[in-house]
């Protein structure tokens, strides 16, 4: 203790222990912020404004370049039933019927997916006996009719009309990738009146490109 003017005041002493500010004399204590190293906040601190993350805290990363190949599943196709029976008729009548199922196909995943398919009397129409009997493709008449099925059109039927000449039975004329249409065409046979009486046989064929 010192006098001063005769009177005892005290001397505060300040003392420092490991980061802790004591006064000596008073009741208040303060504590001061300590940093303790190694702490998760000073982790965040020290990172979050880094160039090293950003975002969802993620750095940013290189890139890869990914590819692969699409194949074409098949080839061009063109499938027909391998028999059909007209109507009878008589001498100057007509024999019709419809030919079954034929179907194009195609399978070639292209780009340009373009086709149309052909129609045409291969084989003309003889009895089984008789030689000076052929019915000829311009005594044939042909049609198409619409699709019975069909993916990835559009598709369209040929003009009906005789089989004097090839014909176009269907076509797809723009599109692109796999594609298939099927339909059931007639064919009528105009026979003469000096025909004889007999099985007849003639052959249809289709081709497609």
């Amino acid at each position: 203790m010192t006098l001063i003017d005769g009177m005892r005041a005290p001397i505060r002493r300040t003392v420092v222990l490991a980061g802790l500010c004591v006064t000596l004399g008073c009741a208040a204590v303060a504590a001061a912020p300590v940093h303790a190293e190694g702490t998760g906040d000073r982790d965040r601190d020290d990172y979050s404004g880094s160039e090293e993350y950003r975002g969802n805290g993620y750095r940013d990363g290189g890139d890869t370049d990914v590819f692969f190949e699409v194949r074409p599943t098949g080839g061009l196709t063109v499938s027909v039933p391998s028999r059909a029976t007209l109507s009878r008729t008589v001498p100057g009548g007509t024999a019709r019927g419809r030919l079954g199922e034929v179907e194009v196909a195609d399978e070639r995943s292209a780009p340009c997916a373009q086709w149309t398919a052909i129609v045409s009397l291969r084989r003309e129409f003889t009895s089984g006996g008789h030689g000076n009997d052929a019915i000829s493709g311009s005594r044939v008449w042909y049609a198409s009719g619409p699709p019975i099925h069909a993916f990835n059109g559009p598709f369209f039927p040929g003009f009906p009309g005789s089989l004097d000449d090839p014909r176009v039975a269907f076509s797809h004329p723009d599109g692109s990738g796999n594609n298939f249409v099927s339909w059931n065409p007639a064919l009528g046979v105009h026979v003469p009146e000096s025909a004889v009486a007999d099985s007849y046989h003639g052959t249809v064929t289709y081709s497609v490109a």
